[in-house]
């Protein structure tokens, strides 16, 4: 019988690695095949390698002796793609309903379930989080805010909680990533967006311009860079209103 998806680590060219410093051009670890040295970064040496997929990748060399890197990260994929999947879909979790499985956007996050809430919300939710003995996700949030609403009996305080629960799914199903912040910072030439500011950004705030309290979306449109003195001072107030206030757009 034959193995399917061995273990590339037992293939390793020495039988004690962690001893193992150096490597040479064609040297094989796991999956990996040494190519030439790539210099160092961070005081760690580099070294390209070749996987056997075809992807060659500049890895440390220190993980790849050791055995803690065995390939360019197909193994891992491999290993995620054959571990079984929980068919979840029409099971109910107090209040939620599994609907969809939506699989993981990029390498090291994971997937989620498209869940219906019985107040009629969408929410996702990882599996983990679903069947998890201590603190289970059993609702979209409305929970909470039915909670809020009893203890404190104040109908106001309510309708916060309610609010604040569609803004925490709002934020999660909209996208905003490192790079889209790096594209705005680099779109206002590293100062300030506020009218009659423009203060150079050595550090800085993210804000919504219309607030998420007003409804606005949480994606690149609607982020702009603050310094922290006119982030707050904007507060949660609304664009035109607050430009009004400041001056005139420079």
């Amino acid at each position: 019988m034959t193995q399917t998806n061995p273990d590339p680590r037992k293939s390793l060219p020495s039988s004690q690695p962690g001893r193992r410093r150096s490597a040479n051009p064609g040297d094989k670890f796991g999956r990996l095949t040494a190519i030439q040295a790539a210099g160092t970064r961070r005081g760690h040496t580099m070294w390209c390698f070749a996987c056997e997929c075809g992807t060659e990748k500049v890895l440390h060399l220190s993980k790849v002796v050791a055995g803690t890197t065995v390939s360019c990260g197909c193994y891992h994929r491999e290993r995620l793609a054959a571990r079984p999947l929980v068919n979840l879909a029409g099971v109910r979790f107090g209040r939620l309903v599994a609907i969809a499985w939506i699989p993981p956007a990029r390498s090291g996050t994971k997937g989620r379930w498209r869940c219906e809430c019985d107040c009629g919300n969408e929410h996702l939710v990882p599996s983990d989080h679903l069947r998890r003995r201590k603190e289970p996700v059993r609702s979209c949030g409305c929970i909470r805010a039915e909670i809020l609403a009893r203890n404190v009996g104040n109908p106001a305080a309510a309708a916060r909680a309610r609010h604040q629960a569609k803004r925490r799914l709002r934020i999660r199903e909209d996208v905003f990533t490192g790079q889209d912040e790096r594209q705005i910072f680099a779109a206002q030439r590293g100062r300030c967006a506020a009218p009659n500011c423009r203060a150079r950004l050595t550090a800085y705030h993210r804000d919504h311009i219309q607030p998420l309290s007003k409804g606005g979306p949480h994606n690149r449109r609607n982020i702009q860079l603050l310094c922290p003195i006119c982030n707050i001072r904007k507060n949660s107030q609304d664009p035109l209103q607050w430009t009004r206030k400041m001056g005139p757009l420079l």
